[in-house]
């Protein structure tokens, strides 16, 4: 199995932090890539949301391609 991914930070116009991760996990043996999901979702960093999963299998299903963004909660 392989993944390859990159993070992306930004901030909105209120200045909290928006997170995005986003690659593509391949395996190379029997099995269907989206079973080892897991292997790509990210811990949730302390004060953040999970705003949104996407993924995108191949027509082998050998390949996931995905993106996770979370965002900064505000502060009180």
């Amino acid at each position: 199995m392989t993944i390859d991914s990159h993070e992306v930070w930004s901030l909105n116009d209120a200045g909290l932090a928006q997170r995005t991760i986003s690659g593509v996990l391949a395996i190379s043996f029997e099995g269907i890539a989206d079973a080892y999901r897991n292997h790509v979702v990210p811990i949730l960093p302390y004060g953040f949301n999970r705003r949104e999963q996407t993924y995108a299998m191949s027509k082998d299903m050998k390949t996931l391609k995905f993106s996770i963004t979370d965002m900064e909660i505000p502060r009180r």
